[in-house]
């Protein structure tokens, strides 16, 4: 949140996007790793569609992430 209110009163438009973009995308690459470990290690047989959502997610977010990178390359 921080980042985004940094990024609307920077002049720098195109690099402080590219740099919130590559930040989230670092961030949300995390949250597969994480996620994909919690399927092999806490998640029971049973509890399937609750993993698949949650790589889902994470999975949506770093796609938004990397199209503010190419939004920002475009501009």
């Amino acid at each position: 949140m921080l980042t985004a209110v940094v990024v609307l009163f920077l002049p720098f438009r195109r690099i402080s996007l590219s740099i919130y973009g590559a930040l989230a995308a670092l961030v949300f690459c995390g949250f597969v790793i994480y996620d994909t470990d919690n399927l092999i290690k806490r998640y029971s047989y049973d509890e399937y569609i609750w993993a698949a959502v949650a790589l889902y997610l994470d999975i949506i977010n770093l796609f938004l992430s990397l199209l503010t990178i190419f939004r920002a390359s475009k501009a």
